[in-house]
């Protein structure tokens, strides 16, 4: 089963991590872009920033992804092992 969440219900319920390493990320400065940067973080805080190139929107799923991915958040809460989140990014949200 797939939870569908918004991007403030995300926000609301994981509370993600500001991007200290580089400032002036896309997704309001909690994007990623290298996955070195997040190494250490525990698989269970992990997101990727996805890009499905077939519907042509932009979406966050748990976990890390390497393929169509533009780059990753960390989370303060986890995600549980038998959890699929999808987070739509609103229609023309832009990556900046």
């Amino acid at each position: 089963m797939i939870i569908h969440l918004n991007w403030q219900q995300f926000v609301d319920k994981y509370s993600p991590i500001k991007n200290t390493i580089e400032l002036d990320t896309p997704c309001d400065g909690f994007l990623f872009l290298d996955k070195d940067q997040i190494k250490d973080v525990p698989l269970e805080r992990t997101w990727s920033l996805m890009n499905n190139e077939v519907d042509d929107d932009i979406y966050i799923t748990n976990g890390i992804k390497i393929i169509n991915s533009m780059g990753y958040l960390v989370t303060r809460e986890s995600w549980t092992i038998d959890e699929v989140i999808e987070v739509r990014l609103e229609e023309g949200y832009e990556i900046k």
